[in-house]
């Protein structure tokens, strides 16, 4: 008889034990959390920055290749499953790139980045020609006119003073809108090629310039990709890339400071607007002239092969959703900060990870480790990845990117509503290195993701919420000869604190991501979100010719909000679940933040139809109140009502799962 009631008592301690506690003890993420942070090493991060930042390696070098075989020893040595995927790819290379002021004066310019003395790494600056990747070949010789940052509202300003900038050559400042979509404005109206080079105005101070200190010189050169892979990442000989026209038509060059002075000196004409000067001391003008120069540019393509790498984070579970975390390698040059010092949290990261799975951690879901190859000519490698993997993706929870790591001293988080409340939980008792306060006190408001990372194959092709994630938004060496191990390491993060930080964050993160038990989307962030969105359209004035399409769209935001905070409250009240019921609810929460994405990208999110590499909110919506265009206005207020709705259902699915007993 004691035997028997032995046997009872076990089977309901195992009946109850299948059930698993929505909410885990805050004590226990407490501990893990502080083992986590306690195996975070600076040493060690400085270690691989040491290593893999030590040679100038464009994607599809040997040298590449070297920091990836690098990563791949890493990753086995954490004890972590390895694999790769490779893929070929005609990527550009320069062959001659020359530039002449040919009137008034002559003067040949040198476009190659100066060699330091303080600084060894730039030794290889005669072998390094910065130059746009894609750039159509050209043998120009025309006026210059100056462009401002090359937008269409400044095209619109120099055509409303009477100025023709057709057939000339455009002078444009670095920062603005993104490269492509300069290309896109300056083949609008006729531009004969561009110039662009990095105002000393647009990093927002004077202060002591690279070697002595870590701000701009006047001689970086920011080289990058004319891609507008805004448009479509990847490939621009894909068929639906080549429909979308991503190659650019018109050549252009990247210039230093130096070169762009000389120019603006003798480029007369109209003075600028105030918001168009700058601090170089020549004085800024319209033109175009009396300057007149030649520009030539020749490239050849090689064929190439890029290889991403991947690491799984294996599990115990039968849980079929897993997490995907990723960083690319490739650089324009030594690429110390973009993209090492990400290379290195993320390796950091998963080094962490692994390491408490034998402190007694088990994940619930399975962590993919990524390292993309080919990002700097236009996400080449995760794009093709992303696209050949979708059915895999179905199950992907989110993806966290981590491109750099440190560009600056404050904490730049940008990412897709629905994901906020979660990063906050591991935001939840760490300091800012830079401060010392908590960032759940001084965290910035949070931002859309760009559309010049490997985030974007991500939501527009699988729909899948992202973080991308770092220190900073701009700094003075980005895509430059002097992005090197002696910027980051003695004066950007020269104890590594930032970089140690940030692999507290993404380990905490998805730490967190990997083990709740019911997937941590909050849909209470969507209305709000997209509501701002609305109002923002509404200040430009266009929202009276939408003929009632916004006021239903708010009442349809109206009703998913009251659903998703059903939810949440029902979440809330709700403290344990069944397996069973856990794996349902967890496929209609994914149903449910994937009804967001459409046929031509996510309804909520999309690149900026004027900025080019800015998320925008609602940008469908937001170029039809552009355009003033009456039928596609309807369209897009259409199919976000339509996501809204499919959400919704989704959401109502697991509501009724959370009430049943």
């Amino acid at each position: 008889m004691k035997q028997k009631g032995l046997i009872f008592l076990f089977l309901i301690l195992a009946a109850s034990f299948a059930f698993l506690l929505l909410r885990p003890d805050p004590k226990s993420d407490t501990e893990w959390f502080k083992k986590i942070d306690s195996s975070v090493s600076a040493a060690t991060i400085q270690e691989y920055q040491h290593d893999l930042s030590s040679s100038p390696h464009r994607a599809g070098t040997e040298a590449n290749r070297k920091v990836g075989d690098q990563i791949l020893k890493l990753l086995s040595k954490y004890g972590l499953k390895t694999t790769t995927a490779e893929y070929s790819f005609d990527f550009p290379e320069p062959q001659d790139a020359q530039l002449q002021l040919t009137f008034p004066s002559e003067i040949n310019f040198n476009l190659h980045e100066r060699q330091l003395s303080e600084d060894e790494s730039t030794k290889v600056s005669k072998n390094e020609l910065p130059y746009f990747a894609f750039s159509p070949d050209a043998d120009i010789q025309t006026k210059v006119i100056y462009a401002n940052t090359g937008s269409a509202e400044d095209y619109a300003y120099l055509k409303s003073r009477g100025l023709d900038v057709s057939n000339c050559i455009a002078l444009v400042r670095a920062r603005g809108i993104c490269r492509g979509m300069k290309i896109v404005a300056a083949e609008k109206e006729g531009v004969a090629g561009l110039l662009i080079y990095p105002e000393l105005k647009d990093q927002g101070f004077r202060k002591v310039e690279f070697p002595y200190g870590p701000h701009l010189n006047p001689w970086v050169s920011q080289r990058g990709s004319l891609l507008k892979y805004f448009l479509y990442p990847g490939d621009p000989t894909e068929p639906d890339a080549q429909n979308l026209s991503t190659l650019p038509k018109i050549p252009a060059m990247p210039i230093s400071q130096d070169v762009a002075s000389v120019l603006l000196k003798n480029i007369l004409g109209e003075a600028v607007p105030e918001s168009w000067q700058g601090w170089l001391p020549e004085g800024y003008h319209t033109g175009p002239g009396p300057a007149i120069v030649k520009m030539v540019y020749r490239g050849t393509k090689q064929r190439r092969t890029i290889r991403n790498i991947f690491a799984w984070l294996n599990t115990k579970t039968d849980d079929k959703h897993f997490v995907v975390a990723g960083n690319h390698y490739d650089a324009w040059v030594y690429g110390a900060a973009d993209p090492i010092s990400g290379t290195t949290v993320m390796l950091e990261t998963a080094k962490v990870l692994s390491n408490i799975t034998h402190k007694g951690w088990t994940p619930r879901r399975k962590i993919l480790f990524t390292f993309w190859d080919g990002e700097e000519y236009g996400m080449f490698g995760s794009t093709a990845w992303v696209k050949k993997n979708l059915p895999l993706l179905e199950n992907a929870v989110a993806y966290i990117n981590v491109d750099t790591a440190y560009r600056a001293r404050d904490f730049s988080p940008y990412l897709s509503p629905g994901l906020y409340t979660s990063l906050d939980r591991a935001l939840n008792g760490l300091q800012d290195p830079d401060s010392g306060r908590y960032f759940s006190e001084i965290r910035p408001e949070y931002q859309n993701p760009g559309f010049s990372s490997d985030v974007v194959p991500f939501i527009r092709f699988a729909g899948i919420p992202v973080i991308d994630a770092g220190f900073g938004r701009t700094y003075s060496v980005y895509h430059s000869l002097y992005d090197d191990e002696m910027w980051l390491e003695k004066f950007g993060d020269p104890d590594a604190k930032f970089r140690v930080a940030l692999s507290k964050i993404i380990s905490r993160y998805l730490y967190r991501i990997s083990n709740d038990v019911l997937l941590p989307y909050d849909f209470t962030e969507i209305q709000p979100y997209a509501s701002k969105a609305l109002n923002a359209l509404e200040k430009k004035g266009n929202i009276q010719h939408s003929n009632g399409e916004v006021e239903s769209l708010r009442q349809e935001l109206d009703s998913f909000h009251a659903i998703a905070v059903q939810l949440q409250k029902e979440i809330e009240t709700k403290k344990q679940l069944s397996p069973e019921s856990r794996v349902a609810a967890n496929k209609f929460l994914l149903d449910a933040i994937k009804a967001f994405n459409g046929s031509n990208g996510n309804v909520l999110m999309e690149a900026s139809g004027t900025s080019g590499c800015a998320g925008e909110a609602l940008s469908d919506l937001s170029d039809a109140f552009t355009a003033n265009n009456r039928e596609q206005i309807i369209a897009a207020a259409n199919n976000l009502k339509r996501s809204l709705t499919s959400s919704g259902q989704f959401l109502e699915k697991v509501i009724g799962i959370l009430k049943s007993k």
